[in-house]
């Protein structure tokens, strides 16, 4: 996006619908943009989803520290170690074991729409395909995680499990940690006590799932029906 298409009369409001047209990055995941637009200032598109911290349920996550010893070829630099150990780096590295929590929110519909205007500057036919997009990173997020460490690090996922709750009203979708054991008792009582202001609606849904692979087909029918 060129900064001589903007000069300072340009409302903030254009230069977003540039960058929604521009970016499908941008849209889902969010920028903030700083400098000279034709004046001084800031603005801001804000993610369509939020990831909570990835938090161990106490009692049953443990932490321990591994000693590790990493080979140094000749060339790359000198080790950490003294006499016979140069060449190598030495150190310890934490490893964690046990079953964690993690919430996620997805503003569907939120794509496309100007957070200004709140008018969407893009067409049905785009919206769909980048929401589309937006909910295959998710699911490939779970399915195969990536990070630093993964050479030696790559978790193991032994069980998994939780419940996507899904609102097509202006009801929010509830959300309660899985550090609270009755979390999905929560989550169902409160689908059916906001459901029940408005019955004829019924906006709330809950689907749980109890592998992997039940996130995986939940996350498939929901993506297909949402892109009709």
């Amino acid at each position: 996006m060129g900064s001589k298409e903007y000069d300072s009369d340009t409302k903030d409001s254009v230069i977003l619908e540039g960058v929604l047209k521009r970016c499908s990055i941008d849209d889902c995941a969010g920028i903030l943009i700083t400098g000279k637009i034709g004046k001084e200032r800031s603005i801001s598109r804000k993610s369509t989803v939020e990831f909570g911290w990835v938090v161990g349920r106490p009692l049953v996550t443990t932490t321990e520290s591994y000693f590790h010893a990493k080979y140094v070829p000749e060339g790359r630099g000198e080790g950490s170690g003294e006499g016979d150990n140069l060449g190598q780096n030495i150190f310890h590295r934490p490893a964690s074991s046990g079953m964690y929590a993690v919430v996620l929110n997805v503003d569907l519909f939120r794509v496309g729409r100007n957070d200004i205007t709140l008018k969407p500057d893009l067409d049905d036919e785009h919206r769909r395909a980048r929401t589309a997009a937006l909910l295959r990173s998710v699911i490939s997020t779970f399915v195969k995680p990536t990070g630093a460490h993964r050479n030696t690090q790559n978790p193991h996922v032994v069980d998994f499990e939780g419940v996507i709750a899904t609102s097509t009203s202006t009801v929010p979708a509830p959300a309660v940690s899985a550090l609270n054991p009755s979390y999905l008792d929560e989550i169902g009582r409160i689908k059916v006590a906001l459901n029940s202001l408005d019955a004829t609606r019924g906006g709330l849904e809950t689907h749980e799932f109890s592998s992997l692979a039940g996130l995986t087909e939940k996350m498939v029918e929901i993506t297909k029906e949402v892109t009709r």
